[in-house]
């Protein structure tokens, strides 16, 4: 009887294995702003509409997936686990076209008395194909409360999910984690793409150079030294990073063979122009930037950084206002076109504006320096000081750190 009933048990278990194998849950994520639809050889075809995440059923074994949409790509995957392992080992099954999305496992730990201690977070990205073990929730959330054992106190517990913070966000908490490598490896994975986030692309080159990491920076910057049109902004970081600490003789060279090539691109022209040592020589290239193309919004403000030079701040205003007028989004230019104003004596109508941007992001650590600015310009010194200290409260507590030299 005993043998008996250890066949039936394993019989049913492997009827129970079998069945579980034949219809596998493959997660398929997408990291693009557009939908895209991925079949699969032998098991059908699922669409996710925009950053998301479907599932489909897959029999277990190596098939070809065929992905359109956002992305026209074909991957192989292999579905595969073992007897028992289909039961207990937690395996999760990912397909992330063209490795676009970025995944996150975390880690949570439930106690009867929680201490803050154990969690912990990985990120996973830039894998078309990923497997993963041990996990309890698969895009999900935790739980909010978990029953605890009297044995053992206390339950770690794991799950994934698309990860759908905005990649800034993500570089700067893992700065501020103090895990620079992580971040560097993910700003570099997000950056090397058409059509990079400016602001991720400026908080990476500041990253480096703070960091000693320069030369890495340097690698990745003179990956998009090539695209046309011309990357302006990519350029102005690629500049500022490889002038540290280094002499500027290279760089003027390998500026001037550009323009040899392209004598009349207001790009270049208005970025060779950033290199002179010399007032006089900088704006005769930027001059020349602004009529090859008079819609070259960097050219437009450096003539008007210009003109504070000199004292022309009528002038300035005017060529940074037209710079402004060609991109609006520019906090550059909107700092800049907000100073030129407190030197022209409109402290108040400064403040004024500064306060109606921060009612949007009311941390924007720009935003807050720029109204101190406008306040004490304008006589208002104890409320400048009440705000600066207020706004420095506001950002430590949510960002859980000590970066009160940032914030002053």
């Amino acid at each position: 009887l005993a043998v008996a009933a250890a066949a039936a048990i394993l019989l049913g278990t492997w009827i129970a294995s079998t069945l579980v194998a034949r219809n596998r849950t493959l997660h398929v994520v997408n990291g693009f702003d557009k939908p895209l639809t991925a079949e699969v050889e032998g098991a059908g075809s699922v669409t996710v509409n925009g950053p998301g995440h479907a599932t489909l059923g897959v029999p277990e074994g190596r098939r070809r997936v065929r992905v359109r949409g956002a992305a026209e790509v074909e991957h192989e995957i292999a579905i595969e686990s073992g007897f028992l392992g289909r039961f207990f080992d937690g395996r999760v099954f990912v397909l992330n076209p063209a490795g676009r999305a970025t995944l996150v496992r975390e880690t949570t730990v439930y106690s009867e008395r929680p201490d803050g201690q154990g969690g912990a977070f990985n990120l996973r990205y830039g894998e078309p194909f990923m497997v993963f073990s041990g996990i309890d929730y698969a895009f999900q959330p935790f739980p909010a409360k978990l029953q605890v054992s009297d044995h053992s106190k206390r339950v770690d517990k794991t799950r994934i999910d698309l990860l759908r913070d905005p990649p800034l966000g993500v570089f700067q908490f893992l700065s501020l984690e103090g895990r620079k490598n992580d971040a560097m490896a993910f700003a570099e994975w997000c950056l090397d793409r058409p059509a990079p986030d400016p602001d991720l692309m400026t908080a990476y080159a500041m990253h480096a150079l703070a960091s000693g990491r320069g030369p890495r920076a340097l690698d990745l910057l003179r990956k998009g030294l090539g695209r046309r049109p011309v990357d302006i902004a990519w350029h102005r970081l690629y500049q500022t990073v490889a002038q540290h600490g280094a002499p500027p003789g290279p760089l003027v060279d390998e500026y001037d063979a550009l323009l040899k090539k392209d004598p009349d691109s207001s790009a270049l022209l208005y970025l060779r122009g950033r290199l002179c040592t010399s007032l006089r020589a900088s704006l005769d290239f930027h001059e020349r930037a602004a009529r090859a193309d008079p819609k070259n919004a960097y050219a437009q403000n450096a003539i008007g950084y210009a003109r504070i030079s000199s004292g022309d701040w009528a002038g300035a205003r005017e060529r940074v206002e037209a710079a402004l007028r060609l991109d609006p989004g520019s906090d550059t230019f909107q700092r800049l076109h907000d100073e030129i104003r407190l030197a022209l004596g409109e402290h108040e109508a400064v403040a004024r504006e500064v306060r109606e941007r921060l009612r949007e992001s009311p941390l924007d650590l720009s935003q807050n320096q720029m109204l101190v600015l406008a306040l004490a310009a304008g006589g208002k010194g104890g409320e400048a000081v009440t705000h600066g200290v207020d706004v420095q409260g506001r950002i430590l507590k949510e960002m859980g750190k000590d970066i009160g030299g940032i914030a002053r």
